[in-house]
Formats: structure tokens, sequence, C-alpha cells
């Protein structure tokens, strides 16, 4: 049996970039745990009179890019989290800007795709570090490098 080459998530970046161009990206600061993009297609039932067996039949449809949702250690003065460059101010002016998450594989591989920040939580844990909780809604396809 061969050994595995899975990978850690340790190391993988989320980078916000320009609002028209693809470029210029930061990193995020203090991500700790990031899912997706999770994308999904829409499906069409067309099944028809004679559909084989009588089972149901499908066609995928229109796609979505989906949501990227990320947990960040929340720091309030950091420019990638505040209300006046962060995060905070993408949310309260409805920005949509190039985003690109970076996996720690080698060869590199990453994800860059058009996104708006469609909800910000917040953790306030006796016990634990200040968490924002944010989703990135996909606008198009996500390109894939």
């Amino acid at each position: 049996m061969a050994a595995s080459q899975a990978v850690l998530g340790y190391g993988t970046l989320l980078q916000r970039g320009n609002v028209s161009t693809p470029d210029g990206f930061t990193t995020l600061a203090e991500v700790v745990k990031l899912d997706g993009p999770k994308m999904k297609k829409d499906k069409k039932e067309v099944t028809h009179m004679e559909s084989p067996g009588g089972y149901k039949e499908y066609i995928g449809a229109l796609k979505d890019g989906g949501e990227v949702t990320i947990s960040v250690n929340f720091i309030p003065s950091d420019g990638t989290h505040d209300q006046t460059t962060g995060v905070i101010a993408d949310y309260e002016g409805d920005i949509r800007r190039y985003w690109k998450i970076v996996w720690p594989t080698d060869p590199s591989y990453s994800a860059t795709f058009l996104a708006e920040v469609m909800d910000i939580g917040f953790k306030d844990p006796i016990d634990d570090a200040l968490q924002m909780d944010l989703t990135l809604q996909l606008t198009g396809a996500p390109s894939w490098a």
C-alpha cells in the first residue's frame, strides 16, 4: 500500500485582494479555520413517461460558486479586520473584492474568486480567544491555479 500524500491545513492562507482586479493580495490575520469554497450545482428533474425503470432522471443546471466560512482570532486593531480597512469595512460598505486561498502544497495550489462578506459574527468566550466568524459569498466561478 502506498504512503499517504495528505497535507495538513496548517499554513493555508486566506488573502484579500483588490476590488477590480485579482491582484494586490494581503493575508487575513490569524485565520484559525477555513471551510470552502462549498460549490454546488442546481439539479433539474427531467423524468418523462418512458424514464427507464420508472426512476426519476436529473440533469445538472446552473452552478453556484458557493461560500467560504472563516474563523479568525479577532484583532480589532488589525488592518485586515477593522472597520476602516478590514473585513468589517467590507461588510459595512457592501464591498465585493477578489480573495485567494493558498494551500500549503508542493507545488503550490490556489483558488482566486470574487466575493462579498455576507455574515460577521463574534465569539467572546470567558476562557478563550476572541473570535470573528465570516461568510464570503462567491460571485461567479473560482479560478484554480
